[in-house]
């Protein structure tokens, strides 16, 4: 039987001092795990100047759910 499931997440995308706040990780490290391609950001437009980091919180969520094997709609 096939069910639903509704979740509920902050926002689709989260800078990194509010992507701390929610994980409990140190801001240095999310930057490391940045660098390093760990966490997945938002694509930068803005060629050649310093932009904010975005936390691609939505993608996150998809990659967690997609390992329980469900069908993801979004």
């Amino acid at each position: 039987m096939k069910q639903d499931l509704s979740i509920t997440f902050g926002a689709a995308y989260m800078t990194v001092e509010e992507y701390a706040k929610h994980s409990g990780m140190k801001e240095k490290t999310i930057k490391d795990y940045v660098h390093k391609g760990y966490l997945p950001i938002r694509k930068k437009t803005i060629t050649g100047k310093r932009s904010i980091i975005l936390i691609n919180n939505a993608a996150l969520v998809a990659e967690a759910l997609a390992d329980r094997s469900p069908t993801i709609n979004i």
